[in-house]
């Protein structure tokens, strides 16, 4: 679940982001996009994904929101962020 208040959820891209961890550290990252599946309401949305290991070991990882428009310089520029 993602609440996004009055912001347009065409604007962002919902990821699950997942790594394998190899001596502490962090290897062969992936970034699997998730799919809106319903408007909950309130400016609350519902996304679900799945990822799926190519290989046993220790997994990592994490769900991030960020910016996806065409006004934006990159993916990582936050022009839209909106603070609580």
């Amino acid at each position: 679940r993602v609440r996004l208040g009055g912001l347009d959820p065409a604007d962002f891209i919902v990821e699950i982001c997942q790594g394998r961890e190899e001596n502490g550290e962090l290897r062969k990252f992936e970034v699997v996009p998730m799919k809106r599946s319903k408007r909950l309401g309130d400016g609350v949305y519902s996304y679900e994904g799945a990822i799926r290991p190519k290989t046993g070991g220790s997994y990592s990882y994490g769900v991030r929101v960020r910016p996806a428009h065409p006004d934006l310089a990159d993916e990582h520029e936050v022009g839209l962020v909106r603070w609580a």
